[in-house]
C-alpha cells in the first residue's frame, strides 16, 4: 500500500495531467501550466512559510510554470497559488 502523501501526489498529478518532477524527491509535480508541490498531512493544520512559498515559487519561475501547493489535511484539499493567478482564472471563467 502506498503511503497517503504518495497516493495525493498521484490524484493531483492525474487531476492536472501532470508527472512527477524526475529532478525533485518526490512531491513535486510538472503539469502544461503548473509547477505543484504536493503536502499531505493528517494533522488539523498546515504551516506555510515565505521560505517554502520562495522555494516553490523559484522552482516554478525555473521551469516558466506557475507555482501551486496542493494541501490535503485529513479530509479537507486546499490549493494555494498567488493572487493574480487566481485573478487570472477569474477573468477565464466569465
Amino acid at each position: 500500500m502506498k503511503p497517503k502523501w504518495k497516493e495525493w501526489e498521484s490524484w493531483v498529478a492525474k487531476m492536472f495531467d501532470g508527472f512527477l518532477n524526475p529532478k525533485s524527491k518526490g512531491q513535486d509535480i510538472m503539469a502544461p501550466r503548473l509547477y505543484i508541490e504536493c503536502k499531505q498531512t493528517d494533522k488539523k493544520q498546515f504551516t506555510l512559510t515565505k521560505k517554502t512559498w520562495d522555494k516553490i515559487y523559484w522552482e516554478a519561475v525555473r521551469a516558466n510554470k506557475e507555482p501551486v501547493i496542493a494541501i490535503k489535511m485529513g479530509d479537507v484539499t486546499l490549493c494555494v497559488c498567488e493572487l493574480m493567478y487566481f485573478t487570472g482564472l477569474r477573468e477565464e471563467n466569465k
